[in-house]
């Protein structure tokens, strides 16, 4: 499922340093084919695996489930609770943390004394690969997610939302970064303006956010996003809170056909269950997690086609 992807990816790879190098890479196809078609081979049958793991997991539409009142006076605590014990070891969260600090170290030259601020900041999965870097402090509006953050670090942890209570009204900041945040908001153009404030003139700010309405599921609900996005979109939303755009991209590529496939599948099904709610086997979760996080690599050297989610790197004008 995925070597039509992988395959354009390399070709566009060796195309690009053919173009770099002045065709330095043409004398070698017979060895780059079976690297390519070896790569392609271990992808399909990681994406078997995990396809088979994800569709069998869960519970059809209104089998078994409660009250939808009982329900959601528990799920925040719920979703939070299993996330916080997830984050450390799940696939998808250890690879993006690979791939985010690889596009802060090679994207974002920040001072020695750097301050980083993590808007929306969960239950704290990112804070400590985010000290690396720097000072960092951040907010998070829900009292339990705080709460299992704070469990994890020692970092300047306030209670905010945004757009309108954002907190650090007096401090400026190097960075600052909202993860999968503003999919969340009513209004993301004023969220995204409100983070703009907290940056020094000439900060930056990294981005990411769910990819592509077709991909809308019971995940989505679960972790009540508002929308996903496309490229295009996301580039208008910066520039429209007058950022200055450094770069964006998909990421999550080379997983993105048994994503969509695995979404397809549990919404014809009726099968509701979070794709993120559990760690799969530990041969199965170590191949995930390198497969994407082998992405990293990427991140600012060639832009992405298509993906589950995008990457976007911007700038606050100024000095």
């Amino acid at each position: 499922m995925g070597q039509g992807i992988l395959r354009l990816l390399a070709a566009e790879v060796r195309l690009r340093s053919d173009a770099r190098r002045g065709g330095f890479g043409q004398p070698f196809p017979n060895l780059l084919r079976p690297l390519r078609e070896g790569l392609s081979f271990v992808i399909y049958v990681v994406e078997l695996g995990w396809l088979a793991q994800s569709l069998c997991t869960g519970q059809r539409a209104g089998s078994g489930a409660r009250n939808t009142h009982e329900v959601g006076a528990h799920l925040e605590q719920q979703v939070y609770s299993r996330m916080a014990e997830i984050e450390g070891a799940h696939w998808w969260f250890v690879a993006r943390r690979r791939i985010l600090r690889a596009a802060i170290s090679r994207l974002v030259p920040l001072p020695p004394a750097a301050r980083l601020l993590e808007a929306g900041c969960g239950t704290g999965g990112n804070l400590a690969m985010l000290e690396d870097f720097g000072e960092v402090s951040a907010f998070e509006p829900d009292a339990w997610a705080r709460e299992l953050a704070c469990r994890k670090t020692a970092i300047q942890l306030r209670e905010g939302r945004l757009p309108a209570e954002v907190p650090f009204e007096a401090e400026t900041f190097d960075l600052v970064v909202a993860l999968d945040v503003l999919e969340h908001l009513d209004d993301d153009l004023a969220g995204l303006k409100a983070l703009r404030d907290r940056l020094r003139p000439g900060g930056w700010m990294l981005i990411t956010v769910p990819a592509f309405s077709f991909l809308w599921s019971h995940h989505d609900i679960v972790h009540h996003h508002r929308r996903r996005y496309r490229k295009k979109a996301l580039v208008r939303l910066a520039l429209a809170a007058d950022l200055s755009l450094v770069t964006a991209t998909y990421f999550n590529t080379l997983l993105f056909p048994v994503v969509a496939v695995a979404r397809f599948g549990k919404n014809l099904l009726g099968i509701e269950s979070a794709d993120d709610s559990d760690v799969p086997a530990h041969p199965l979760n170590d191949l995930l997690g390198a497969v994407f996080a082998s992405e990293r690599h990427l991140v600012g050297r060639i832009g992405l086609p298509i993906g589950v989610s995008i990457l976007m790197l911007a700038r606050r004008p100024g000095p």
